[in-house]
């Protein structure tokens, strides 16, 4: 889980470049495709994995995170 923003931000940066990878490697028109294909795959994975931390840090911040009281 992560424990801080810091974290939460470089999570963050680390999907944004991932997504850019496997979209790359869709893209990518040399080589097997197969490869790029499981390759692509095995990126999706790390970006799940990272969603799912993302969202667990977010869903843990907003939970112990008093509101203001509604006037």
């Amino acid at each position: 889980m992560l424990r801080s923003e810091q974290e939460r931000r470089a999570t963050h940066e680390s999907i944004v470049r991932l997504y850019a990878l496997r979209d790359s490697l869709l893209a990518e028109k040399t080589g097997d495709p197969e490869l790029r294909r499981l390759e692509a795959e095995g990126v999706e994975v790390m970006i799940q994995k990272l969603e799912r931390q993302l969202a667990e840090y977010i869903t843990h911040r907003e939970s112990t995170t008093p509101r203001p009281k509604a006037a």
